[in-house]
Protein backbone atom coordinates (compact mmCIF):
# COMPACT_ATOMS: atom_id res chain seq x y z
CA UNK A 1 0.00 0.00 0.00
CA UNK A 2 1.05 3.55 -0.57
CA UNK A 3 -0.46 6.87 0.41
CA UNK A 4 -1.72 9.27 -2.22
CA UNK A 5 -3.23 12.69 -1.62
CA UNK A 6 -6.66 12.98 -3.21
CA UNK A 7 -8.07 16.13 -4.81
CA UNK A 8 -9.79 17.16 -1.58
CA UNK A 9 -6.48 17.04 0.31
CA UNK A 10 -7.05 13.84 2.25
CA UNK A 11 -4.51 11.07 2.27
CA UNK A 12 -5.79 7.76 1.01
CA UNK A 13 -4.13 4.39 0.96
CA UNK A 14 -4.23 2.68 -2.40
CA UNK A 15 -2.87 -0.55 -3.72
CA UNK A 16 0.22 -0.01 -5.81
CA UNK A 17 -1.62 -1.08 -8.95
CA UNK A 18 -4.34 1.47 -8.21
CA UNK A 19 -1.85 4.32 -8.04
CA UNK A 20 -0.23 2.94 -11.17
CA UNK A 21 -3.52 2.94 -13.05
CA UNK A 22 -3.29 6.60 -14.14
CA UNK A 23 0.19 5.95 -15.52
CA UNK A 24 -1.18 2.95 -17.43
CA UNK A 25 -4.07 5.04 -18.75
CA UNK A 26 -1.72 7.76 -19.97
CA UNK A 27 0.42 5.19 -21.74
CA UNK A 28 -2.71 3.69 -23.34
CA UNK A 29 -3.77 7.04 -24.79
CA UNK A 30 -0.28 7.33 -26.27
CA UNK A 31 0.95 10.10 -24.01
CA UNK A 32 4.69 10.52 -24.42
CA UNK A 33 6.99 10.00 -21.43
CA UNK A 34 7.37 13.79 -21.18
CA UNK A 35 3.59 14.26 -21.21
CA UNK A 36 3.16 11.60 -18.52
CA UNK A 37 5.81 13.33 -16.39
CA UNK A 38 4.02 16.64 -16.87
CA UNK A 39 0.70 15.19 -15.68
CA UNK A 40 2.40 13.65 -12.64
CA UNK A 41 3.85 17.09 -11.87
CA UNK A 42 0.36 18.67 -11.78
CA UNK A 43 -0.87 17.80 -8.27
CA UNK A 44 -4.54 18.60 -8.87
CA UNK A 45 -4.72 16.70 -12.17
CA UNK A 46 -2.79 13.71 -10.81
CA UNK A 47 -4.87 13.57 -7.61
CA UNK A 48 -8.11 13.57 -9.61
CA UNK A 49 -6.82 10.78 -11.81
CA UNK A 50 -5.93 8.74 -8.74
CA UNK A 51 -9.36 9.50 -7.24
CA UNK A 52 -11.00 8.16 -10.42
CA UNK A 53 -9.18 4.79 -10.33
CA UNK A 54 -12.02 2.93 -8.54
CA UNK A 55 -14.46 4.03 -11.25
CA UNK A 56 -12.27 3.24 -14.27
CA UNK A 57 -13.48 -0.35 -14.80
CA UNK A 58 -17.12 0.74 -14.77
CA UNK A 59 -16.43 3.64 -17.15
CA UNK A 60 -14.42 1.43 -19.51
CA UNK A 61 -17.26 -1.11 -19.60
CA UNK A 62 -19.78 1.65 -20.31
CA UNK A 63 -17.65 3.02 -23.15
CA UNK A 64 -17.39 -0.44 -24.72
CA UNK A 65 -21.18 -0.66 -24.92
CA UNK A 66 -21.87 2.99 -25.72
CA UNK A 67 -23.95 3.42 -28.84
CA UNK A 68 -24.56 7.08 -29.61
CA UNK A 69 -27.78 7.46 -31.56
CA UNK A 70 -27.81 10.29 -34.10
CA UNK A 71 -31.60 10.52 -33.74
CA UNK A 72 -31.17 11.26 -30.05
CA UNK A 73 -28.48 13.84 -30.84
CA UNK A 74 -30.89 15.55 -33.23
CA UNK A 75 -33.21 16.31 -30.30
CA UNK A 76 -30.57 18.28 -28.37
CA UNK A 77 -31.81 21.85 -28.36
CA UNK A 78 -28.77 23.69 -27.02
CA UNK A 79 -25.53 24.58 -28.78
CA UNK A 80 -22.94 21.81 -28.58
CA UNK A 81 -19.15 22.07 -28.72
CA UNK A 82 -17.31 18.99 -29.94
CA UNK A 83 -13.63 19.13 -29.02
CA UNK A 84 -11.31 16.72 -30.79
CA UNK A 85 -7.57 16.38 -30.47
CA UNK A 86 -5.83 16.70 -33.81
CA UNK A 87 -3.81 13.55 -33.08
CA UNK A 88 -6.79 11.51 -31.89
CA UNK A 89 -6.86 8.25 -33.77
CA UNK A 90 -8.67 5.94 -31.36
CA UNK A 91 -11.95 4.49 -32.61
CA UNK A 92 -13.16 4.76 -29.01
CA UNK A 93 -13.28 8.54 -29.44
CA UNK A 94 -13.99 8.85 -33.17
CA UNK A 95 -16.47 6.14 -34.17
CA UNK A 96 -19.81 7.75 -34.87
CA UNK A 97 -18.60 11.30 -34.23
CA UNK A 98 -19.28 12.49 -37.79
CA UNK A 99 -22.80 11.07 -37.71
CA UNK A 100 -23.59 12.68 -34.37
CA UNK A 101 -22.13 15.98 -35.54
CA UNK A 102 -24.28 15.88 -38.68
CA UNK A 103 -27.39 15.20 -36.59
CA UNK A 104 -26.86 17.98 -34.06
CA UNK A 105 -28.92 21.06 -34.96
CA UNK A 106 -26.41 23.57 -33.50
CA UNK A 107 -22.87 22.27 -33.30
CA UNK A 108 -19.35 23.58 -33.49
CA UNK A 109 -16.46 21.17 -33.89
CA UNK A 110 -13.03 22.38 -32.87
CA UNK A 111 -9.86 20.42 -33.44
CA UNK A 112 -7.05 21.15 -31.01
CA UNK A 113 -3.81 20.65 -32.97
CA UNK A 114 -1.19 18.32 -31.57
CA UNK A 115 -3.50 16.83 -28.94
CA UNK A 116 -5.20 13.56 -28.19
CA UNK A 117 -7.65 12.96 -25.36
CA UNK A 118 -6.25 15.05 -22.50
CA UNK A 119 -5.91 18.59 -23.80
CA UNK A 120 -7.05 19.80 -20.38
CA UNK A 121 -3.68 18.65 -19.01
CA UNK A 122 -1.43 18.98 -22.05
CA UNK A 123 -2.82 22.13 -23.69
CA UNK A 124 -5.05 23.88 -21.15
CA UNK A 125 -4.73 27.29 -22.81
CA UNK A 126 -5.82 25.92 -26.20
CA UNK A 127 -8.73 24.09 -24.59
CA UNK A 128 -9.79 27.15 -22.58
CA UNK A 129 -9.56 29.32 -25.69
CA UNK A 130 -11.81 26.98 -27.66
CA UNK A 131 -14.38 26.86 -24.85
CA UNK A 132 -14.21 30.64 -24.35
CA UNK A 133 -14.73 31.28 -28.07
CA UNK A 134 -17.66 28.85 -28.13
CA UNK A 135 -19.33 30.40 -25.10
CA UNK A 136 -19.02 33.92 -26.48
CA UNK A 137 -20.40 32.82 -29.85
CA UNK A 138 -23.54 31.00 -28.75
CA UNK A 139 -26.87 32.72 -29.13
CA UNK A 140 -30.38 31.96 -27.98
CA UNK A 141 -31.33 30.86 -31.49
CA UNK A 142 -29.79 27.70 -32.99
CA UNK A 143 -27.35 28.26 -35.82
CA UNK A 144 -27.38 25.35 -38.28
CA UNK A 145 -23.89 24.11 -39.07
CA UNK A 146 -22.76 23.71 -42.59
Amino acid sequence: METVTSSDGTNIAVRREGAGAPEHFLAEIAATPDERAMVRSLPEVWARMVDAVPFAPREAAALRTLDVDAAVAARIEVPVLLLVGGLTDSPQFLDGLDEVEAALPDVRRVTIPGQRHMANAFAPDALAGAVREFLTSVTAEPTPHG
